[in-house]
């Protein structure tokens, strides 16, 4: 919220010597000073002599002891030489005293800041600042004096620069004297004020960032800004007929949207005018000439144009006249153009247009043939298509019909009408042009948009906006000084024509072998002599290569910006011979979302995997999207990787790509520097012209201009390795070369960071930090971007020398340097004096420390010793006198043999003898020019970077207005202290980190074995359990009937089993059946043998089974014996029932414990069954894959062999390492032990024997600890239960979110029950099935009760409910990996093995019963076992995770027929939405367990 000042001066009054606060009226008077001209955001008042001053009321500065601020905007004109003037105050004493006072001191270059109370100094404090260069440079500067407490605050642009605090107490300031601008006695500078504002308050910084006028705010419809040669802007909106009022020298225009501007020279809109539609970086290389006086300002919606159209006819060629005779002509000359205007005659003046001769004047009239009479011809629009129309007699009601040898006649039957199409515009001055519409470009004969104008667009027929010769056009092929563009278009223009933009590559004749001498002495000189002429001829080659890719790359240039001046670019003034027109897209229009980033990557070299550094770009689409072409092409050469191939692309060539199957493109590119071209995109459901532009190095740009403090002398490159040279350079030195390279990175602006506030860097030269107006600076620009003051385009020298070009999304902003600097590099070489001079320096700047001079921010030369390289603040006058030395850069190539045609050097507007200088510079780049400086001086300059580099030769200068530019100037001075800008590449590039994630996947698959182990150890383990339950149950069974017996009367008797036997032919079908089925289970596992054989488990299941059958036969030939004898004993004696009674129950009572027997033969084999399904999956598990590319990548970077379990386990540490190092800022499972589920992860014994690795000393269990070893041990085992808590707690949480989403794709498909009806599954469907089973382990894997022993620091009571629960869900999680190995067995890992909830109806329905129950005991475990306080969250999470299990039903044919398909996306929706929600809530339940370790850990700690 904007804070009201107290009091508000405008200055907005327009004559007089009183000025008026704004929002109370007080007034202020001024003597010596009048109302002058124009600050950066309203009017300003001038105060021109030494007693010059503003008198405000008494009231104004009277603040007591409260805070306040002061601030205002100022222009220093003259400090009149002396050492100490009165800015602000109410001081009027040269001692102490009762004031406040800003004052202007040593000469113009300090500001002091002073608060005082009385005559003997109460409460005084001051803060001061030295070396303000800057304010002598006669350019707007903002103020702020802030008073909070008893610290005082000032303020320059925004940036804090002092800073004091009173010892004693606040300074009560009442004295009654007014607060005056200047001092009659004390002296006052020449200067200029604007927007002065009092307030009773203390600013904060942001605040006052707030008061600083914007520079290049975004400009609204009907608006325009000019900018003074002094800084000062003013934003009008209407007409002025006298500028000079403003300011007598405005240089730059800014247009706002949809607004035309008319310039004059002269005032009252005299003299000679100019319009302009878009931004001009100096005015006065427009038509004017010179700084315009008068302005008028118009919307440009819908200005028509006014000049001439070129008109095609139906016979291929162009309207013409001849003797003002009808006609066509192939050419597109002047007597080609016709004027389409309106008609003044009747009967129809205002509904068409007539067709006009661009030559004629009076008469207007035209022939068919050279005997008709003449007659007017009227346009009739064919609104059915569009720029069509046909030509009419008004008088005859007739239509023009093509006639034969390029002749017309009348018709009067309209399907013969003849079709004339616009298809481009020829104006004689740029006020004819009017507003551009998409699609169409203007070509203007002179710089700054002006002279005779060409439109052309890409509505033509047949053409899709490609002219590939201009030479048709009369006075067109190579006469194109500045081009604009219409909306949303750019154009790709060529040096050649026919759209060439490659040289026929010249061959060097090789250099013959010298003779052999037979001279043995000879034969060594010659030797000598051959050497070297092969390395003269190898120099001479790379030599030519490089001149013919600086020529190759000047033949072409993408423009996608306006270009007020063609000869700033790289295709150069008037040379452009072929063009074609582009539509820029927005990539939101066309991806679903685009990555870049600078990342480390692999590629094959032959049958070996190499590593590099790599520009990655990822295109995402919509999944409709999968049969798209994707044509790929670059803003210049370059070769990019997609999926293991290698393309060479450019301007004109490119590639067709196709997502793949997970809708994504990946571009990748090596990155051997910090420039690399832009991607061009179109895809096949966009027009031919149009195009999405994509700079893959954006990402890096960024990080350069972001790098925190320190970063560049901690960097590190692939290997571990600082890259800078410690020994070689102090950290001061590499300080100022990091502050350096961000300032000037900084000035490149993308367009879509245009919502983003991109910071600056923290040091910044000169003395102050960059403001939050200097780092908004980047943002207002892009957010402006297409109408930014400057060559709107982005071309330039590559760091190899070649011409690059650019698209509207990037652009870069000088405005973004607030005052110049100067790098110093120092002596080439490293002697020894040098180096001992840098290491004294570096003690020097060690022991000093960061020095404060009176609570003042110094500049980095004046707090630091001096170094080799330095950064130093210098003044604009000093950068003024440097520029007007230097040698202006050469703007196109200049290799012998390929002088470009067309090329002109730059000649800028400069005093002195630069504009004499006849020596051209010597130096094709900027960072050739580098290379040999002592120093770069950097500073803004008629609207660009500039650069000028001091070397031996002289001082050269650059213009440094590309993107390229930028990177070029970039790595020269990284270079200065980074030995290779590869090893920069390396540190700013993107890790995998493949340690911690290899770390993680190597717990992860001993986890996995570890489980597998554990599970077939459990079924070992059971079956002595199983035996004695059956036993136990047996027993209990035998003693209940044989009580019932005794009750009876009866003495029971020993079981019995059947004596009976069967008949002969059962027996020999059962065995002939049994004997078959062990036959054939022996042959099961083709993958293995060792189940084939005796003892397998497989056979054991098979003896089993026989014997629990035969356990069934003989209890029910037992059960018919006791029946049989119960009847005999009844017919024997039936007064006594209770003995047949008695037969019967020791009958049942021998049944059931027979079919026990039964049972427990049957649940044995189910062990042996579960130990085989287990054996099988983990075999096949810890298999070795070959998957192309992958299983050379695992192994490359130290994972060994690749198999399905490394894979599913890799895919899934990478994201659970991610996570779990921005959650918990430590790699995953850091301080765990190997898990070990034969002893529940028994921590104590775990922890105590590495401890005991660790120090040498006995373990707690044999040996009684001292309390150092205890409290030792006990913090090793409080991280290893939050190391295990939150490892095994995040992976479970990803796995849960990764089979929500791989479930949601898998259940895509119903399940059809008809056996002619086969599925049509995805062929890695069986090995995606198996990643959800794994990761449904390591969901259930943290669910284990009793992690903890007791003792240990997160020990909780396990219920008897989460037991019950974790059983359930071990069972269900062991009887789907037994269906899916059993559908492995019988589909050997084809695409359809699935898991149980995918297999088949039958298990389908199985599944969800199961999910059915898994609910209902989760209810009963939260409610009987959970807080009330938590319950909530724990029931909505459980029964969630249950929820796609349950539902599974829904894939059933039945239920997919019967609601016609509107059930299939219910269940994958399920499955995704439950996933993400899941996963939240149990990051969220992880959090409450880690802080239950926390709190059980701090009163050990």
């Amino acid at each position: 919220m904007t804070v009201q000042p107290q009091f508000h001066w405008q200055f907005q009054e327009n004559s007089g010597d009183i000025v008026q606060d704004t929002l109370s009226q007080t007034k202020g008077k001024l003597f010596k000073a009048s109302l002058h001209g124009h600050g950066r955001i309203g009017k300003a008042i001038r105060l021109d002599a030494l007693d010059s001053r503003v008198f405000f009321e008494r009231k104004v500065g009277q603040f007591g002891t409260s805070d306040f601020t002061v601030a205002f905007g100022i222009k220093i004109l003259d400090p009149f030489n002396q050492n100490d003037t009165n800015l602000i105050g109410n001081r009027n004493t040269s001692g102490h005293g009762n004031w406040f006072s800003l004052r202007l001191e040593g000469k113009g270059t300090t500001l002091s800041f002073e608060v005082d109370e009385n005559t003997k100094g109460k409460n005084y404090v001051v803060a001061r600042v030295h070396d303000l260069s800057a304010l002598a440079n006669k350019t707007w500067q903002h103020i702020a004096i802030v008073r909070e407490n008893r610290s005082i605050k000032l303020y320059l642009n925004g940036a804090l620069i002092s800073e004091n605090k009173s010892r004693t107490g606040i300074a009560n300031i009442n004295s009654g004297v007014p607060m005056q601008l200047g001092h009659h006695t004390r002296h006052t500078p020449a200067a200029q004020y604007e927007d002065l504002r009092v307030y009773d308050t203390a600013l904060s910084a942001t605040e006052i960032n707030d008061l600083i006028p914007p520079v290049n705010r975004p400009l609204r419809a009907g608006e325009i800004e000019l900018v003074a040669t002094d800084g000062a802007a003013v934003t009008l909106r209407k007409d002025v007929e006298n500028l000079f009022r403003f300011s007598p020298q405005f240089q730059t225009l800014r247009v706002g949207p949809d607004t035309v501007v008319a310039l004059s020279n002269k005032a009252n809109f005299g003299g000679t005018a100019q319009l302009l539609y878009a931004d001009l970086p100096d005015i006065k290389l427009s038509r004017l000439k010179d700084f315009p006086a008068s302005v008028r300002i118009r919307s440009a919606i819908g200005n028509p144009f006014t000049g001439k159209w070129l008109i095609k006819a139906p016979n291929g060629e162009f309207l013409s006249q001849r003797d003002a005779v009808l006609s066509t002509a192939s050419k597109r000359s002047f007597n080609e153009l016709f004027k389409l205007q309106s008609s003044l005659q009747p009967p129809r003046p205002q509904s068409r247009q007539q067709v006009i001769h661009g030559a004629a004047n009076s008469n207007t009239a035209l022939k068919l043939s050279p005997g008709d009479v003449a007659t007017n011809l009227f346009v009739e629009e064919l609104r059915s298509l569009s720029g069509e129309f046909a030509i009419v007699n008004q008088d005859k009601n007739q239509w023009l019909e093509m006639g034969e040898k390029n002749t017309f006649k009348w018709t009067n039957q309209e399907e013969k009408r003849a079709v004339f199409a616009r298809v481009a515009k020829m104006a004689d001055r740029e006020n004819q042009v009017g507003e551009l519409a998409p699609g169409e470009v203007a070509l203007y004969q002179h710089a700054a948009y002006h002279g005779r104008t060409w439109i052309l667009s890409d509505t033509e027929k047949d053409l899709s906006g490609e002219y590939p010769n201009l030479s048709v056009f009369q006075s067109l092929a190579d006469e194109t000084s500045s081009i604009r563009l219409g909306p949303e278009t750019g154009v790709t223009v060529f040096r050649q024509d026919k759209f060439h933009s490659s040289l026929e590559e010249k061959t060097v004749r090789p250099i013959g072998r010298p003779p052999i001498i037979v001279r043995r002495e000879a034969s060594l000189s010659r030797a000598r002599i051959f050497r070297k002429r092969r390395k003269k001829v190898v120099d001479v080659r790379e030599k030519i290569q490089e001149a013919i890719e600086a020529a190759q790359a000047s033949l072409v240039e993408d423009i996608a910006l306006n270009a007020p001046n063609l000869s700033d670019s790289q295709i150069g003034d008037d040379t452009i011979s072929s063009l074609k027109i582009f539509r820029t897209v927005e990539p939101e229009d066309v991806f679903t979302s685009y990555t870049t980033k600078l990342s480390q990557d692999y590629k094959m070299v032959g049958d070996k995997l190499e590593e590099f550094s790599a520009y990655r770009t990822t295109l995402r689409f919509e999944p409709s999207d999968r049969k798209l072409k994707v044509e790929v092409s670059a803003t210049d050469l370059t070769k990019i990787e997609v999926e293991g191939t290698i393309y060479k692309i450019d301007e004109s060539r490119s590639v067709s790509l196709s997502p793949n199957e997970i809708n994504r493109i990946m571009i990748t590119s090596e990155a051997d520097g910090i420039n690399t071209p832009g991607l061009k995109i179109r895809t096949s459901a966009m027009a031919l012209n149009e195009r999405v532009v994509i700079f893959p190095n954006q990402a890096a740009h960024q990080q350069i201009a972001e790098l925190e403090e320190g970063a560049l002398w901690n960097a590190k490159d692939a290997q571990g390795n600082f890259i800078v040279d410690r020994e070689a350079h102090s950290q001061a030195e590499v300080a100022s070369v990091q502050n350096t390279i961000k300032q000037v990175m900084a000035t490149v602006v993308y367009a879509d960071e245009a919502s983003e506030n991109r910071p600056s860097s923290s040091t910044q030269p000169p003395s102050t930090q960059p403001s939050t107006r200097q780092r908004n600076l980047v943002r207002v620009r892009a957010a402006n971007v297409e109408t930014s003051v400057g060559v709107a385009r982005s071309q330039g020298t590559r760091r190899s020398g070649k011409s690059v070009v650019t698209s509207s999304s990037r652009v870069v902003s000088g405005e973004t340097i607030n005052r110049p600097w100067k790098i110093e590099f120092g002596a080439a070489g490293n002697t020894s004096q040098q180096f001992s001079a840098r290491a004294t320096s570096r003690a020097a700047s060690r022991a000093a420390g960061s020095v404060a001079n009176e609570g003042n921010r110094q500049n980095l030369s004046a707090s630091t010793p001096k170094t080799t390289i330095q950064e130093t603040e210098i003044s604009q006058d000093e950068f003024a006198q440097l520029l007007s030395r230097a040698i202006p850069e050469e703007r196109s190539p200049n290799s012998p043999g390929f002088n470009a045609p067309g090329s002109k050097p730059t000649t800028p507007n400069l005093p002195g003898p630069a504009r004499f200088i006849k020596i051209g510079n010597p130096f094709k780049t900027i960072g050739d020019a580098l290379k040999s400086g002592a120093s770069a001086t950097i500073g803004f300059f008629e609207d660009a970077v500039n650069v000028l580099v001091e070397t031996a030769q002289g001082v050269f200068r650059f213009v440094v207005d590309t993107v390229e530019k930028v990177a070029e100037f970039v790595e020269a001075v990284v270079e200065k202290v980074v030995k290779a800008i590869k090893q920069f590449i390396e540190f700013l590039q993107f890790l995998f980190n493949w340690d911690d994630i290899l770390k993680t996947q190597r717990y992860l698959v001993g986890a996995v074995n570890a489980g597998f182990d554990y599970a077939v150890q459990l079924a070992d383990d059971a079956k002595p359990h199983v035996s004695a339950f059956v036993d136990n149950l047996q027993d209990t069974v035998k003693d209940g009937m044989d009580t019932l017996v005794e009750k009876l009367g009866g003495d029971p008797s020993e079981v019995q089993k059947s004596e009976a036997q069967m008949p002969e032919a059962m027996e020999w079908f059962l065995s002939k059946l049994f004997g078959g089925s062990k036959k054939t289970a022996g042959n099961t596992d083709a993958a293995s043998s060792d189940n084939s054989g005796d003892g397998s488990p497989l056979e054991a299941f098979v003896r089993h089974l026989l014997e629990a059958l035969e356990d069934v036969v003989n209890a029910g030939l037992r059960g018919l014996e006791g029946v049989s004898e119960s009847i005999t004993t009844l017919l024997k004696d039936p007064l006594s029932p209770e003995r047949a009674l008695v037969v019967i129950i020791e009958a049942l009572r021998d049944v059931i414990i027979q079919l026990l027997d039964g049972v427990e033969n049957i649940a044995l084999g189910l062990l042996e069954v579960v130990k085989a399904a287990i054996d099988v999956i983990q075999k096949v598990l810890n298999s070795e894959i070959k998957i192309p590319f992958i299983s050379d990548l695992f192994e490359f970077v130290g994972g060994g062999k690749l198999t399905i379990l490394n894979l599913s386990t890799l895919l899934l540490a990478i994201p659970v390492t991610v996570v779990h190092k921005i959650v918990f800022n430590e790699r995953p499972f850091k301080h765990a032990p190997q898990l070990d589920f034969s002893s529940p992860l028994n921590f104590a014994s775990s922890v105590d024997s590495s401890i005991t690795k660790k120090t040498g000393q006995l373990s707690k269990a044999s040996q009684s600890a001292t309390g150092e070893d205890q409290s030792e041990q006990s913090e090793e085992l409080s991280k290893a239960s939050k190391s295990v808590i939150t490892g095994l707690g995040v992976t479970s949480l990803v796995a849960n979110f990764a089979n929500g989403v791989i479930n949601s794709f898998l259940d895509i498909v119903p399940e059809i029950e008809a056996v002619d009806k086969p599925r049509e599954l995805n062929p890695f469907n069986g090995a995606i099935e198996l990643v959800t089973l794994l990761n449904d382990f390591f969901i259930w894997l943290p669910s284990i009760p009793g992690w903890m022993t007791e003792g240990s620091p997160n020990f909780t009571k396990v219920s008897t409910e989460e037991i019950v629960l974790w059983v359930f869900r071990t069972g269900t999680l062991a009887l789907d990996f037994a269906v899916t190995a059993y559908g492995w067995l019988q589909t050997a890992l084809n695409k359809n093995t699935q898991t149980m909830r995918r297999a088949n109806p039958t298990t389908i329905i199985l599944s969800s019963g199961l999910g059915v129950l898994d609910s209902i005991l989760a209810a009963i475990f939260v409610g009987t076992s959970i807080k009330k306080e938590e319950q909530a969250l724990h029931f909505f999470h459980q029964r969630l995770f249950s929820l796609p299990r349950t539902l599974g039903f829904l894939r059933l044919e039945t239920i997919f027929t019967s609601s016609n398909g509107a059930s299939a996306p219910i269940l994958p929706l399920v499955d995704l939405v439950t996933g993400l929600v899941t996963t939240a809530t149990g990051f969220v339940l992880l959090g409450n367990d880690f802080e239950g370790v926390e709190a059980a850990i701090i009163p050990q700690s």
